[in-house]
């Protein structure tokens, strides 16, 4: 679990609103730079980079060019992520489209 903070914590740094985001964009984005790395996430999807800064989720899930990965909906989370904090609503959310139930 000690990698999976390090990456949040070089999330946290690299984007100034990820404490702010749904726990489902969270994950994907812990996804991405634990397959990644931090030298091919960042760099490396630039444009995807500028998306989650301006939380356009859509664009970023189209440019994350992953299309063969299912979405992270409930019952799909990696084994990796299994333990990242999720609230109920969050769990109900698809990383690919972030639509969630409206309460």
């Amino acid at each position: 679990m000690n990698h999976l903070n390090f990456f949040a914590e070089q999330l946290a740094g690299r984007f100034p609103v990820y404490a702010t985001l749904l726990d489902s964009a969270k994950r994907g984005l812990l996804d991405m730079i634990y397959n990644l790395g931090l030298t091919g996430l960042f760099p490396g999807f630039a444009h995807f980079m500028g998306f989650v800064d301006n939380q356009d989720w859509l664009n970023a899930a189209a440019s994350s060019r992953t299309p063969a990965i299912p979405a992270l909906s409930c019952g799909s989370v990696p084994s990796h992520l299994a333990d990242v904090d999720a609230s109920p609503l969050a769990a109900s959310c698809s990383w690919r489209s972030l639509k969630c139930p409206q309460n």
